[in-house]
Parts: structure tokens; C-alpha cells; sequence
């Protein structure tokens, strides 16, 4: 149990640590601009953007694999905090993908 742990609790701190940076990284770009070069700029950095959270969708399944793993193995322990905590990366990421 104790290494099944320390396994999610990794896993949780990278996809915590990449979410963190892509969210700074969406706040950090500004509005649509007037000019066709400005607007064309943009638009590369969405793709590149779009591209790095498409790239990060395996680590995410692999996450959400992993959780469910330890809910069928653990069924008879208190799950819900990992629940909770999973929902929460998911939402962030799926927040992500949206935008």
C-alpha cells in the first residue's frame, strides 16, 4: 500500500506541477490582437499550445488508470479523498483542453 501511495502521490504532483504551468501560461496570453502578423503569432502559440495539453492527455489516462486501480484494490479503505483529488486534475485539465 505504502509504495501504491507514493506512486499516486507522484504521479498527482506532476500532473499538479504541469497543470500549474499551463494555467499560467493560458493567463499569460493576451487577448486577440487587431493586426493580421499579431493574430497570426497568436494563433501559432494556440496551436503549440493545443499540442502540449493534446500530448499530456496519455499521462493524464495513465493517472486516472492508476487510480482506479487503487479504488478496486483498497475497495475496503476510505477512497474518497483520492477521488476527490483525481476529479479536481481532471477538471483542471479538462478546463484546459476546453479553452
Amino acid at each position: 500500500m505504502l509504495g501504491d501511495s507514493a506512486r499516486y502521490s507522484a504521479r498527482r504532483r506532476d500532473a499538479d506541477a504541469w497543470l500549474a504551468r499551463m494555467e499560467a501560461r493560458l493567463a499569460a496570453m493576451p487577448p486577440p490582437g487587431h493586426t493580421a502578423d499579431v493574430l497570426d503569432m497568436q494563433l501559432r502559440e494556440q496551436k503549440s499550445f493545443h499540442a502540449e495539453v493534446h500530448q499530456y492527455k496519455h499521462q493524464m489516462e495513465l493517472f486516472a488508470q492508476l487510480t482506479q486501480r487503487l479504488i478496486a484494490v483498497y475497495r475496503s479503505d476510505d477512497t474518497s479523498q483520492i477521488k476527490r483529488a483525481t476529479e479536481a486534475v481532471n477538471h483542471r485539465y479538462l478546463e484546459l483542453n476546453n479553452r
